[in-house]
């Protein structure tokens, strides 16, 4: 049924935002650097929700798979010098930061090629929210594990959490709802997603009584009772 494959997809999707969200904007918040946000949050959606849909089947898994990495680089060649000041600036700003905190006398500075750090600093958080939501989509609609879930964001909070600058609220509320929602769902029976014809069925199979039983390992209307729920929280 392939609209509760698209719904299954959709709540992924969204739970894959959360974390992607909760851990970049937690983790570049606190040091008050200058970038569009609203263009990073735009991209996180799209990105999440691109990644997740993978899952739908085994064509559009491949496929998005092929074009995400050719974006990808493409991209990359196109924008190197913007994405790799971006990053640089935000190296310099964190190593400012852990100087002041420190009262280092010497401070290390990274060469930025291109100085417009809003600029530079919005194409920077895009790639990584690329990439960061790739692995999320592997942890959370491949395998919905937490322990690998939380290792992959929660050390990127860690690096302003270190010199005593707290991470945004809101930041806070969107990962600990995903991991909430995480957790809830791998102990559930209803969390597995496969993508159809690799390695297992869609389906789990029972027998009780000399009858035999079909169910989606994955439950479409769970997964939202359950996301729904970690978002109230």
């Amino acid at each position: 049924k392939n609209h509760h494959r698209a719904l299954i997809c959709l709540v992924k999707g969204l739970m894959v935002f959360l974390a992607c969200y909760g851990a970049i904007f937690g983790m570049i918040e606190p040091f008050e650097i200058s970038f569009n946000r609203t263009a990073v949050i735009l991209a996180i959606l799209f990105i999440s929700m691109y990644v997740a849909f993978f899952y739908y089947n085994k064509i559009v898994f491949y496929i998005g798979y092929f074009i995400l990495f050719a974006g990808f680089v493409i991209g990359l060649v196109r924008f190197f010098l913007y994405a790799n000041s971006g990053f640089q600036a935000i190296i310099n700003v964190v190593f400012e930061k852990y100087s002041d905190h420190f009262k280092l006398l010497a401070l290390r500075e990274s060469q930025e090629t291109i100085t417009n750090r809003y600029v530079t600093v919005t194409i920077a958080l895009i790639f990584a929210a690329v990439f960061l939501s790739l692995l999320l989509n592997i942890t959370i609609s491949g395998y919905m594990n937490i322990i690998e879930t939380v290792l992959i964001t929660f050390p990127l909070l860690e690096i302003p959490l270190y010199i005593g600058l707290r991470p945004p609220l809101f930041t806070l509320i969107a990962l600990l709802s995903c991991y909430i929602c995480v957790g809830v769902l791998q102990s559930s029976k209803h969390s597995r997603m496969s993508v159809k014809g690799l390695n297992y069925h869609e389906y789990a199979r029972a027998k009780f009584r000399g009858k035999k039983y079909y169910a989606y390992q994955s439950n479409a209307k769970l997964n939202f009772i359950v996301l729904g729920a970690s978002l109230s929280i």
